[in-house]
């Protein structure tokens, strides 16, 4: 027994020097399990709201969810990769206090943009009440504080993860979040059981909830980005300037900018030439393969700071070592999942989602073979982001949305989210092999799986 306790102790310390340090196992191993935590919450409140919406109301939110991610773009613009980059070089300088010049210039960025957003959005949904649908307008209306939120989070995240926090950089969106708003969702399910009623599409108190969610977990994250600071001493970063920023900016939000509208294309297209039906079982496929994908992202999240730092200090074998570990793990990850949604995806969604959402099978099975192409070829985009080749992301991405786009607009008004999802899976596979060969040419590093040890 008391072996047991002494290495239980020793066990749960060690978890907390990783949590507070961010060690290169101990950060993708945290990250892992922040993403884990953070897809089943995830999971259990869009299964929550699926059932209680109905396909629809579903549709119709995630809709309006994908429009608001679209407009909080412009105030993000190629920032979260840019804050990792120079947090890295500024800790490898041994300039610590720099990152207070680089937390003040992004925040102040951010609400120069996403404000006069908010104000245009609230001009164009007043003057032009007839080009959107009434309950669509309400719901746009409701979130539209997230347009601002939504990049402040981001650029928290990144700060934190730049200095290699990387379990607080996940801990407000990914843990927090949700858990403030699946009690909030499962009240209204429970009034709505008991006769509760209201005037409006339940969706609007939805995206409300949403909202408050999302400022109790900024409220956290601001606290633990205080907290890490705080160890910073603030006059070593006064004169700290962004080095080559109007480029990097330029270079790294494009290609950023065309991930985003990439992964939210398929959404906006069906929602505009389909109906909600079909978007609500689209985002249920797309919900599905991001599971395939949760290797890649936990893998590239604690990845990219390392490589920024490495690659600066010219340990060109370790950025090496990084990359073919991170591309193993992905796959290895991916593999079993996405066996299970190619060959029992209907049955498993009819038992999560309820049977109305059977239509999302073959959209699931689509996406999946795309995100199983996307973990083999590794963290091409990180290694390019980190190395100052961030012109070739642009590149890669802007050629890939193009092709999806082109697809989509021949595929969904016959298709539907099908049709989406053929779209976005062929840009997927484009999009890797054009950045997978980028990468491999400019910094000599194969970052697929395959690559040789």
């Amino acid at each position: 027994m008391d072996w047991d306790l002494g290495n239980w102790a020793i066990t749960s310390l060690a978890f907390w020097n990783r949590f507070r340090a961010g060690s290169l196992l101990g950060g993708v191993s945290v990250s892992f399990g922040m993403r884990m935590a953070d897809m089943a919450l995830g999971y259990a409140l869009s299964v929550a709201l699926a059932r209680f919406l109905g396909v629809d109301s579903f549709g119709l939110y995630s809709f309006a969810l994908s429009t608001i991610t679209l407009l909080a773009l412009p105030a993000r613009f190629g920032l979260p990769p840019l804050i990792v980059r120079e947090c890295g070089k500024a800790l490898a300088a041994g300039q610590g206090g720099a990152l207070l010049a680089i937390k003040r210039w992004a925040y102040v960025r951010v609400l120069t943009v996403s404000l006069p957003v908010m104000v245009l959005t609230v001009l164009a949904l007043s003057l032009f009440p007839q080009k959107i649908d009434a309950e669509e307008r309400i719901l746009l209306l409701v979130g539209l504080a997230l347009v601002a939120l939504f990049p402040i989070a981001e650029i928290r995240s990144a700060l934190l993860r730049g200095m290699n926090h990387i379990a607080k950089s996940q801990l407000a969106n990914s843990i927090v979040r949700p858990l403030v708003m699946l009690p909030m969702v499962g009240a209204l399910i429970i009034g709505w059981q008991n006769g509760l009623r209201l005037p409006f599409d339940p969706a609007v108190l939805v995206m409300g909830m949403n909202v408050v969610a999302t400022i109790v977990a900024w409220i956290v994250g601001s606290y633990l980005l205080r907290r890490v600071l705080t160890n910073q001493e603030a006059d070593d970063g006064q004169d700290y300037k962004v080095s080559g920023w109007k480029a990097s900016l330029l270079a790294l939000g494009l290609a950023n900018g065309m991930y985003v509208i990439d992964g939210q294309l398929g959404i906006i297209l069906v929602g505009l030439f389909s109906d909600n039906a079909q978007v609500g079982l689209y985002k249920v496929a797309m919900q599905g393969a991001t599971l395939v994908a949760l290797g890649y992202a936990a893998t590239n999240t604690p990845l990219a700071p390392r490589i920024a730092r490495a690659w600066a200090e010219g340990r060109h074998e370790a950025v090496r070592s990084l990359a073919r570990r991170g591309a193993r793990f992905s796959i290895a990850f991916a593999l079993p999942l996405a066996l299970a949604f190619l060959f029992a995806g209907e049955p498993l969604i009819r038992l999560v989602f309820g049977d109305e959402y059977a239509g999302a099978a073959l959209p699931l099975a689509i996406l999946t073979a795309g995100q199983l192409v996307n973990c083999a070829f590794g963290s091409a985009t990180a290694l390019l982001n980190m190395t100052n080749n961030e012109k070739w992301n642009t590149l890669a991405f802007g050629g890939a949305m193009a092709v999806n786009l082109a697809l989509a607009i021949l595929l969904v008004p016959r298709f539907g989210g099908t049709g989406a999802a053929v779209a976005a899976a062929i840009s997927v596979v484009l999009r890797n092999c054009l950045l997978w060969t980028a990468a491999r040419k400019l910094t000599g590093i194969d970052t697929g799986f395959w690559a040789k040890i």
